[in-house]
């Protein structure tokens, strides 16, 4: 996959290129892309439209366009009317694209440890699409994710915008039966992973590509990508170890730049 770091001159032409790349391959993901303009959830919008991750402060990023339509695809036939958590919420720009495509009686509920994202995910969203806030197809919430728990909801879609090198086990139980988990897996350069639990509890895994994100921290802990505290020698993840099904659809070791 050729991925373009041209500069777009607007939304539009942005997803324009991306569908040009073929990262975009589906008249949903589109659409979408086009009707929820990233200028509104970065900090300068002059480099809104460039196909590169930026900083949005409190050591966080809005992921690469690219990520993010990629995303959108491998979750499309979930998200329409789904129950969907959105883990990392920082901007708020991924939370906002799960709630257009889950439609109106779908429901988003997007999470961060730090309230100061929690704030900007917040005043994002009120000023691109307020509508999604007011109706409550997303609500927006402080917490850690580590010890995140609902204990009457269940989730289609679980999306964690941050890696990890073993799903934590509240997350992958508040995934109901027939649901999806995308996570990026592993420790300075992970594999951004599908997880699907069976209607009989089990997980299958599925490998899709090499990226490179920010750690799912806990509330007062850095960011930064988690330093290697395993064997050196042992490449396995942790679900790899745990007996985990693995199935790999790509072989494509290509370096993704570094996304939340």
């Amino acid at each position: 996959m050729l991925l373009s770091r041209t500069v777009a001159r607007s939304n539009g032409e942005l997803v324009d290129n991306l569908k040009h790349e073929k990262i975009v391959t589906s008249n949903i993901v589109e659409e979408t892309l086009k009707a929820v303009d990233r200028s509104y959830f970065t900090p300068n919008s002059q480099v809104a439209f460039i196909d590169l991750p930026q900083d949005i402060g409190y050591d966080a990023t809005i992921s690469s366009p690219h990520i993010t339509a990629l995303i959108l695809e491998l979750l499309r036939d979930k998200l329409p009317n789904g129950k969907i958590l959105d883990v990392g919420c920082g901007s708020g720009y991924t939370a906002t694209l799960f709630a257009r495509m889950a439609g109106d009686t779908g429901k988003v509920l997007a999470i961060d440890n730090v309230q100061e994202l929690v704030d900007q995910c917040i005043k994002n969203i009120e000023t691109s699409h307020n509508y999604y806030l007011k109706t409550g197809r997303v609500e927006v919430r402080k917490a850690d994710a580590w010890n995140f728990s609902e204990q009457s909801l269940r989730f289609d879609v679980i999306h964690i915008g941050a890696s990890v090198e073993e799903v934590p086990d509240n997350l992958i139980n508040l995934l109901a039966p027939g649901g999806i988990m995308i996570v990026p897996i592993g420790r300075a350069q992970q594999k951004l992973t599908l997880l699907k639990k069976s209607y009989k509890g089990e997980i299958d895994r599925t490998l899709t590509k090499i990226v490179i994100f920010e750690r799912l921290a806990k509330e007062g802990e850095s960011r930064g990508v988690a330093k290697d505290t395993r064997n050196p020698f042992d490449s396995r993840t942790a679900e790899e170890r745990k007996g985990v099904k693995s199935v790999t659809l790509d072989n494509d070791e290509r370096r993704a730049p570094r996304s939340k």
